[in-house]
């Protein structure tokens, strides 16, 4: 019996066995890329592991540098891809929706180096999306740092790789968290920050 290819289907079944693309033993999804345009960093090409073919989080997460790609049967465990964990890759998460927030994803592919989306969800950094094409979590955005009244507010699109919160309520120390809520306050993204905590007057930066 003939395999059939992953690429030929919108929705896969979880428990079939797919042709997809490996890079070192690993399913990939999408095109070699690089995010150091968002993420202040210098990085190598990299594909996106594909998580709808992997149990292991870690490996569901991961990114493979461009090598030779080879196509291998895997199992599909999962019909949407793996949502991020609470904390994980936070900065990533909020650079993001304050740029891609703004926009709408067509063809059901989004923006962000038009990663395949599936069941609503990019294969590849998760960003979340509704049938039409919009951010399922709404703009403004803001950026608050926990217990505090200190916080950001992202009212319009912007490709900064970095962010300011000026400090106006006193920051107590190690560790601080930075949580990035949607319009209707749900918490969307985490960064932890180990620092010595700050005063009136001075500023956090994110990046």
């Amino acid at each position: 019996m003939m395999i059939p290819l992953a690429s030929d289907f919108d929705v896969l079944e979880v428990g079939r066995e797919y042709l997809v693309p490996c890079v070192s033993g690993v399913v990939v999804v999408g095109t070699p890329h690089t995010d150091g345009d968002h993420f202040n960093r210098t990085e190598q090409e990299h594909y996106h592991c594909d998580s709808r073919f992997h149990t292991d989080h870690d490996i569901a997460l991961c990114g493979m540098r461009n090598r030779p790609v080879e196509m291998e049967s895997r199992v599909c465990v999962r019909d949407t891809p793996a949502p991020i964990a609470e904390g994980r890759f936070g900065i990533v998460l909020m650079s993001l929706y304050a740029d891609y927030g703004f926009t709408t994803a067509k063809c059901n592919l989004c923006p962000h180096k038009g990663m395949p989306i599936k069941n609503g969800r990019c294969t590849g950094h998760r960003l979340e999306w509704l049938p039409d094409g919009t951010i399922k979590y709404k703009p403004p955005y803001r950026m608050v740092i926990r217990g505090t009244g200190n916080y950001l507010e992202i009212s319009e699109r912007t490709d900064q790789d970095k962010f300011v919160i000026e400090i106006i309520d006193p920051v107590p120390g190690n560790p601080i968290y930075v949580d990035m809520h949607d319009r209707g306050g749900t918490r969307i993204a985490t960064q932890r920050f180990d620092a010595g905590g700050f005063g009136i007057g001075d500023k956090l930066l994110i990046k």
